[in-house]
């Protein structure tokens, strides 16, 4: 199997992240991708806190690997992502332009953070500015 560093920060065997569907309930897939050794993520959008705590519960009753939630900014759901950093997921992962201090509450929390970017100039315009 091929592995890289993408492998080693998150604790998974194959460098593959599941990406997350919005407000539509996967935690089988995500499960199913995480034992298969790839990081599962499941997303946060439209949900109620209650909602995605009880989703995160069947994730973890599937496995004990590694996983990821996913956030959005349109629209940002600040009790949701207090949510997720409480429930302490491998990675946190969100798309477009990121508040520094939202990085920064990951990280104090123990969460890696994952940035999502389009293109190969973003990521390294992200790489940059990300803070350490």
């Amino acid at each position: 199997m091929l592995h890289t560093p993408l492998c080693e920060l998150p604790g998974i065997e194959a460098p593959i992240v599941g990406a997350p569907f919005g407000p539509w309930e996967q935690p089988e897939l995500a499960a199913a991708l995480c034992e298969a050794g790839a990081l599962g993520s499941l997303g946060t959008g439209l949900r109620t806190v209650p909602e995605l705590q009880a989703q995160w519960t069947r994730l973890r009753e599937m496995t004990g690997r590694p996983y990821a939630i996913n956030h959005t900014l349109r629209p940002f759901d600040e009790a949701a992502f207090a949510a997720t950093l409480d429930g302490h997921p491998r990675a946190v992962s969100l798309h477009m332009t990121v508040p520094a201090d939202l990085i920064a509450r990951a990280h104090d929390a123990g969460v890696l953070w994952i940035q999502q970017v389009v293109d190969r100039r973003k990521a390294r315009r992200r790489s940059r500015r990300a803070p350490t």
